[in-house]
């Protein structure tokens, strides 16, 4: 014997789309998050969860300069890695990010006494660099994660 799990569709765990010029992105947040700007950063957020920490995705766009996206990810796991304790690093890859090709780092840590899952994403195109961070807590629900995901699935880059 056992209970059946309801299994969301995608389009169930996801918001309205939301564009910025600033940013040039366009993608549906997950359900129920709010969506605010702030110093040039975009940034999508969910409710506190137990211990406080609040998921969310946030946004960057910069110009691409003289680096390249292995400079960038570079250093982006030594800043992880000072800026976490406990750091491990969980994954490093490429992986698609709506229809665009990224490299993808995962991380878990614990900073101001909050364990969570970091998922750091570095997407060039043309002469621009987009850091897309997502941050869920390290334990608990899987709910975060999948919503993450199917948000991430819906990004579009508008700069040409």
């Amino acid at each position: 014997e056992g209970t059946a799990a309801v299994v969301p569709r995608p389009d169930d765990l996801l918001g309205d789309r939301v564009s910025d010029d600033g940013v040039a992105v366009s993608f549906r947040p997950p359900k129920g998050w709010s969506v605010a700007k702030k110093s040039g950063v975009l940034e999508a957020s969910g409710t506190p969860e137990a211990d406080g920490l609040r998921p969310s995705i946030s946004i960057l766009l910069v110009p691409r300069g003289p680096l390249t996206g292995a400079d960038y990810i570079s250093v982006l796991k030594e800043e992880d890695a000072r800026a976490l304790q406990d750091f491990e690093l969980v994954g490093d890859g490429p992986r698609d990010v709506g229809a665009e090709k990224a490299h993808e780092i995962v991380c878990r840590g614990t900073r101001a006494g909050r364990t969570a899952a970091l998922r750091q994403l570095v997407v060039e195109k043309g002469e621009n660099l987009w850091l897309i961070s997502t941050f869920a807590p390290a334990r608990g629900s899987e709910a975060p994660f999948q919503a993450l995901d199917e948000s991430l699935r819906t990004l579009e880059l508008t700069a040409r």
